[in-house]
């Protein structure tokens, strides 16, 4: 079975999406990190699904959740999740 590995920036991030989000609503909080790991649960099954963003970094995918993108690559069982950013961000600058 397939599988996603979350990385450390990947971990920082939805920490960070989580603390932000919470500030406000906790439930929206909640039901964001549900959906991200639920969208990271597909592309470990269809990991060659997501958009292809080689222009960035090589071998990088991505998916979008609402208003924040999902940044990954394929692993041996899976994928694994490299960052989670809010797509207003410069994601070209952060990623490279």
């Amino acid at each position: 079975m397939a599988r996603f590995r979350l990385l450390p920036a990947a971990i920082a991030d939805l920490a960070e999406i989580r603390d932000y989000i919470d500030e406000h609503n906790a439930a929206a909080a909640a039901a964001l990190l549900d959906r991200i790991e639920n969208r990271c649960g597909f592309f470990a099954q269809h990991p060659n699904a997501g958009r292809d963003r080689s222009e960035v970094r090589p071998r990088l995918r991505s998916f979008v959740v609402g208003r924040y993108v999902a940044f990954y690559r394929l692993a041996d069982n899976g994928i694994e999740i490299v960052r989670v950013l809010h797509g207003a961000r410069d994601i070209d600058e952060i990623l490279r």
